[in-house]
């Protein structure tokens, strides 16, 4: 009853949500700062900073939008990520996952220093394929979970 899954192929975009919460955070240090107070040259220096930042991930943000993202789990459980139009890497299952209703977040090892993380939200992808993203990845890490054995002193 071992069934093949076909291979499950995410188109990535950038999601609104996260540069809205961007935009929310440095809004409310910029007010923090300035409410604080205002003649104290360290609350300055904290704006221009706060600002300087702004503008950077306003600027990465516009550059992401550019870049196309896209993911593959093959069905013999490998990952290939593709970023850009570059090359396709090639990653075993995830090493660490976390995942719910509102963000799934992927990491990957190439090698003990080289690491890959995808930050995934509900708005990067359709509707479908976040789903199916996140029922196949519950039915895999529970059937890992189960193959390993309890170590818990008082499991047995």
């Amino acid at each position: 009853m071992n069934k093949q899954r076909p291979s499950q192929r995410i188109t990535l975009r950038q999601s609104k949500l996260l540069i809205r919460y961007q935009h929310l955070l440095h809004a409310v240090i910029v007010l923090f700062c300035i409410a604080g107070t205002a003649s104290n040259p360290i609350t300055w220096i904290a704006v221009t900073i706060t600002f300087i930042s702004w503008t950077c991930f306003s600027f990465l943000s516009k550059q992401q939008a550019l870049m196309e993202q896209e993911i593959i789990w093959d069905t013999t459980g490998e990952w290939q990520v593709r970023e850009g139009k570059g090359d396709y890497q090639h990653y075993p299952a995830p090493s660490s996952c976390f995942n719910s209703h509102w963000l799934t977040i992927l990491g990957f090892q190439q090698s003990i220093l080289k690491r890959h993380y995808l930050l995934l939200l509900p708005d990067n992808c359709d509707a479908d394929a976040w789903r199916r993203l996140r029922i196949r990845l519950k039915q895999d890490l529970s059937r890992l979970d189960s193959r390993m054995p309890d170590s818990y002193p008082g499991s047995r």
